[in-house]
């Protein structure tokens, strides 16, 4: 390996494909969203903080006749949930949708019937972390609290005590070199200074450009990835 990890401040890390299983999030957590969405929109309505971002999502749809929303279909839920689970089905990054989704799986997992799946090396590798004083942060599409959902009631325990942030998309797209520069700045750091840990070839190359470190997360259940240049490992065991 070219590097040793005691050479950075500061582990970023991607979620789905890196640490937890791709399967988990597709054939867990999307299910189970849009099993009880139309459930939680009849008791909850449309949480006011998304109904800006909820709007601004749809209005790239229009054109095409997706599910249409204006101010006033708000108060359908029927229609709202429609269009959201045409998001869930598309895999759409949408901060409303996430946001939405977050709340979901709350009640999911607090009621027992959801449990996040985490790597066993994935524990290892946070043990190893924070040995070192090497803090970590997580960088996911999915929202803030979705995140510490899956770190509070996984499989492996609860592991919220080994992260120090959470970044989302309101931070930015994860394709765009400008998200890792204001994570960079969050925590206080040269982007030189933080080794990021992603499946997502296109990732890797926005947080290059940044100037972080990057390595390919590439595990054996992971969709295979363009040709590149990263370093690469199949879990974290190489590393620890």
């Amino acid at each position: 390996m070219s590097f040793q990890l005691t050479q950075f401040y500061h582990v970023l890390l991607d979620i789905e494909g890196t640490v937890a299983p791709i399967h988990f999030v597709h054939q867990v957590l999307f299910p189970y969203s849009l099993e009880h969405i139309e459930e939680y929109l009849l008791r909850n309505g449309i949480p006011e903080i998304v109904v800006d971002s909820l709007l601004e999502e749809n209005r790239k749809d229009v054109e095409t006749g997706v599910y249409p929303l204006r101010i006033d279909h708000l108060d359908d839920y029927k229609r709202v949930a429609n269009y959201l689970k045409y998001l869930i089905q598309i895999d759409r990054k949408s901060t409303a949708l996430k946001e939405i989704q977050g709340k979901i799986w709350e009640i999911g997992y607090t009621r027992g019937e959801i449990k996040s799946q985490i790597f066993s090396d994935t524990v290892k590798f946070f043990v190893y972390l924070k040995a070192r004083n090497i803090p970590i942060s997580i960088y996911s599409s999915g929202s803030i609290l979705a995140q510490k959902l899956i770190f509070q009631y996984s499989d492996k325990g609860d592991l919220q005590s080994y992260i120090s942030n959470y970044f989302d998309t309101t931070t930015g797209s994860k394709k765009s070199p400008e998200s890792y520069i204001k994570i960079a700045q969050t925590v206080n750091l040269n982007p030189y200074k933080i080794i990021f840990f992603t499946d997502v070839v296109e990732e890797a190359q926005a947080a290059k450009q940044a100037g972080m470190e990057v390595v390919i997360v590439k595990r054996p259940t992971n969709p295979p990835q363009p040709p590149h240049d990263f370093y690469e490992i199949e879990d974290f065991f190489s590393l620890i």
